[in-house]
């Protein structure tokens, strides 16, 4: 499997970052808590790709 790195930025409303503050675990930091909270969204949706290839020749 190719592991593949991409680097994000994101700007959002002080509510929305406050909402996130309010339901953030404690024992994580806040960029943590943003990376599991996308990955299990990604995950959810089904939107990532699987980069294996293989070969039907």
């Amino acid at each position: 499997m190719v592991s593949k790195t991409l680097h994000v930025t994101f700007t959002m409303m002080p509510e929305m970052f406050e909402r996130l503050e309010e339901s953030k675990p404690e024992d994580i930091t806040m960029d943590q808590y943003i990376r599991e909270t996308l990955k299990a969204e990604i995950d959810d949706t089904g939107t990532h790709c699987d980069t294996q290839t293989t070969d039907e020749s």
